[in-house]
C-alpha cells in the first residue's frame, strides 16, 4: 500500500529562472503568470521518489501559451515536475547539445550551469516565442537557429553529444498514446543519424536515454494506476 503522505513533496516556495519574466503578448504567443493554489496537490510523476507535490503556500508558475482559434493553448509551464525534469536532463549533458524548441528557456539556464557542456544550439521556428523569451536566456554557450527543427536535422551534419527535444504536449491519456506512436519514427530517425548522442524526448521516458523517473517508481505507478484513480 502506498503511503501518500510520504510520497508527497511539500512545497513551501517556488522560483525558476522564468518566474520574473515579464508578462506580455507578441503576436499569437504570450507569457502569462499563474498560480498553483495553497493546499492543492498535483502529480510529481515519480521523480526523486515522489508521486505528488503539495503547495503549502500559493506558488507562482509561468505559462507559455499560443492563441489557437481564439483560445489560449498552453505549450509550457515552469512548475515543479517540468522544471525538475529539465534539471535532470541537463545534469546528464556534456559536450555539444542540440535543443529542439526554445520554450521558456529553462533548459538553457540549466545547461549553462553544467561545466561539462561546451556549446548549446537551440532551434526554434517561432520568431514570436524568440521575442518573448530569448533575451532572458544565458548566451555564453548558446546559439540560436531560427528554423523548423526537422528541417534543420535533415540537413545538419554536425556531431552532437545530446539532443534534447521538448516539442510535444499531451493533455490526456489518449493524447499521450497517440503522440507516442507519432514520435517513435522521429526518435529512430534521430538515433540513426546520431547514434552516439544521448536522446531526450521530454514526457516520453521510454524513448529517452536519460530517465528522470526510476524503474522502481515506474513499476509502482503502473502497478497501482494511482494517477488514474485520482
Amino acid at each position: 500500500m502506498i503511503d501518500i503522505e510520504k510520497a508527497t513533496l511539500k512545497l513551501y516556495e517556488w522560483q525558476t529562472p522564468a518566474t520574473n519574466y515579464e508578462e506580455r503578448e507578441v503576436g499569437g504567443f504570450r507569457l502569462k503568470l499563474s498560480k498553483y493554489r495553497r493546499s492543492n496537490v498535483y502529480p510529481y510523476w515519480g521523480m526523486d521518489g515522489y508521486l505528488f507535490f503539495k503547495c503549502v503556500k500559493t506558488v507562482p508558475v509561468m505559462l507559455l501559451q499560443e492563441r489557437v482559434n481564439g483560445k489560449w493553448k498552453q505549450w509550457m509551464v515552469d512548475d515543479p515536475p517540468n522544471y525538475r525534469a529539465m534539471q535532470i536532463y541537463c545534469e546528464a549533458a556534456e559536450g555539444r547539445v542540440l535543443c529542439a524548441g526554445l520554450g521558456l528557456g529553462l533548459m538553457l539556464h540549466e545547461l549553462e550551469k553544467n561545466k561539462k557542456v561546451t556549446q548549446v544550439v537551440t532551434v526554434e521556428r517561432s520568431q514570436e516565442v524568440i521575442d518573448l523569451v530569448w533575451n532572458y536566456c544565458p548566451k555564453a554557450k548558446s546559439y540560436l537557429v531560427i528554423q523548423d527543427f526537422w528541417e534543420f536535422t535533415h540537413k545538419n551534419e554536425e556531431q552532437w553529444d545530446m539532443i534534447l527535444a521538448d516539442l510535444w504536449v499531451s493533455r490526456s491519456k489518449q493524447d499521450k498514446v497517440r503522440l507516442f506512436y507519432e514520435i517513435i519514427p522521429l526518435a529512430v530517425q534521430l538515433k540513426t543519424k546520431w547514434p552516439n548522442a544521448k536522446l531526450v524526448i521530454h514526457g516520453f521516458q521510454t524513448l529517452s536515454d536519460v530517465k528522470p523517473v526510476s524503474e522502481e517508481m515506474v513499476k509502482l505507478i503502473i502497478g497501482s494506476q494511482i494517477y488514474g484513480r485520482r
